[in-house]
C-alpha cells in the first residue's frame, strides 16, 4: 500500500480539480464533444473539489503540488506560554526561486479579483451569474493580459535584489517557452508579449500547462459545477448528483485561505448553488481534527486576524441547515 503522505494527499485535491482541465491530457480546458450513441445511464459523483483558489492556503498548497524538493516544518503545537501573535497569512515567498516566483505570481498577480465564497454567495443571490462559456472565456482573457503584462513590463522594484533576479529569471524562461512553441525568437517587449503569451497558453510546455491548468482556480464555484455536469453529458452519462467536498488545510499548511472564503462562507455558497442548482448537489463539509484539538485546547488566535471557530459546531449547522451531505476528516499527515 502506497503512504499517504502530505504531498500525495494535496495531490488527490488538486487532481480532482484538475480534471476538468485535461481532457486528453493536453491541459487546456475547452469546448467538450457532444456523445454519440445512446446514453450510458446516470452518474452520481461523490468526490469532486469545485473549490477556487481563495478557498484554499494557496501558495503552500500549489508550492507542495509543483516543488517535489520541498520539505515543510511539523505542525507545532505551541505550549500555553507561547507568543499569541499567530503565524503569518502572507502570501510571500522568502528569496524565491523561478519555481516560486511562478507561484508568488499565479497567486498574487493572476488570482486578484478571483470572487470569494461572499462575493460569490452575494452575487448568486442577486442574480449577477454569468455562463460557464463566459467565465472561461473571461478567465481565459484576463490570464493572458495579465501574462502579457508581466513579460512585457518588468516591475519597477522589488524586496531585494535576490528577488528581482529571479523574478527577471522566470520572465526569460517564459519568453524562452514562448520562442520554442513559436519557433521564432520573438522580440522582447509589448510589442510581441501578447502573442509570447497566447504561444505559452497554448504550447504543452511546462509552464504553459500550468498556468493553463491553475486557470480553473479563478473561476466561480458555480460555474465550475456546470462544467463539470457539461463534462458528465459528454461522456454519455446525465449527472444525477454532484457531491463537491469542501477543504480546511489551514491548520496543516500553515496559511489562511481568503478572509472572506473561510469554511462557513463556503457552505454557505454551496448551499445557494444547490438551491438553484438543475440537479441535485450536496456539499461534504470538511472536519479538521486539528483544528479542533486547537480550539479545544483554548488556542483561537493561531493566525493573525482570521477568526477561529469550533469545527464539529459548523458541521452541525451544515448538516442540518444548509444541505450539505455529510463530511469528511481532514488529515494531511503521513500515516
Amino acid at each position: 500500500m502506497t503512504p499517504l503522505t502530505r504531498r500525495n494527499t494535496l495531490r488527490l485535491g488538486g487532481s480532482a480539480l484538475a480534471a476538468l482541465a485535461v481532457p486528453g491530457c493536453t491541459g487546456r480546458p475547452g469546448t467538450y464533444p457532444p456523445h454519440e450513441g445512446d446514453s450510458l445511464g446516470q452518474l452520481i459523483d461523490v468526490h469532486s473539489h469545485i473549490f477556487n483558489g481563495t478557498d484554499l492556503p494557496i501558495t503552500t498548497f500549489l508550492t507542495r503540488l509543483f516543488l517535489p524538493a520541498y520539505d515543510p516544518p511539523a505542525c507545532q503545537l505551541w505550549p500555553k506560554s507561547a507568543p499569541k501573535s499567530g503565524l503569518r497569512t502572507t502570501r510571500s515567498i522568502d528569496n524565491p526561486d523561478i519555481g516560486e516566483s511562478l507561484i508568488e505570481f499565479i497567486a498574487n498577480v493572476l488570482l486578484s479579483g478571483t470572487l470569494t465564497a461572499r462575493q460569490e454567495l452575494d452575487r448568486i443571490k442577486t442574480g449577477r451569474t454569468r455562463s460557464a462559456a463566459s467565465e472561461r472565456a473571461r478567465v481565459a482573457t484576463q490570464t493572458r493580459d495579465r501574462l502579457a503584462n508581466f513579460l512585457a513590463q518588468p516591475p519597477a522594484s522589488a524586496s531585494s535584489a535576490r528577488r528581482a533576479k529571479r523574478e527577471e529569471a522566470l520572465r526569460q524562461a517564459l519568453w524562452q517557452e514562448a520562442d520554442a512553441a513559436t519557433g521564432a525568437r520573438l522580440l522582447r517587449g509589448s510589442d510581441q508579449a501578447r502573442k509570447a503569451a497566447d504561444a505559452l497558453l497554448t504550447s504543452g510546455g511546462k509552464y504553459g500547462l500550468i498556468l493553463t491548468w491553475v486557470q480553473l482556480f479563478f473561476r466561480p464555484r458555480q460555474d465550475l459545477a456546470q462544467e463539470l455536469a457539461t463534462a458528465s453529458l459528454s461522456s454519455g452519462r446525465s449527472p444525477l448528483m454532484l457531491v463537491p467536498l469542501t477543504v480546511d488545510y489551514t491548520h496543516w499548511l500553515g496559511e489562511t485561505p481568503n478572509r472572506d472564503s473561510t469554511l462557513a462562507d463556503q457552505v454557505a455558497v454551496y448551499a445557494e448553488i444547490a438551491s438553484r442548482a438543475t440537479f441535485p448537489l450536496h456539499a461534504m463539509v470538511a472536519y479538521d481534527p486539528l483544528r479542533a484539538v486547537f480550539w479545544k485546547l483554548g488556542r483561537h488566535n493561531r493566525f493573525k486576524d482570521i477568526p477561529e471557530f469550533d469545527p464539529l459546531d459548523l458541521a452541525r449547522r451544515a448538516l442540518t441547515q444548509q444541505g450539505c451531505i455529510g463530511q469528511e476528516v481532514m488529515m494531511v499527515t503521513p500515516i
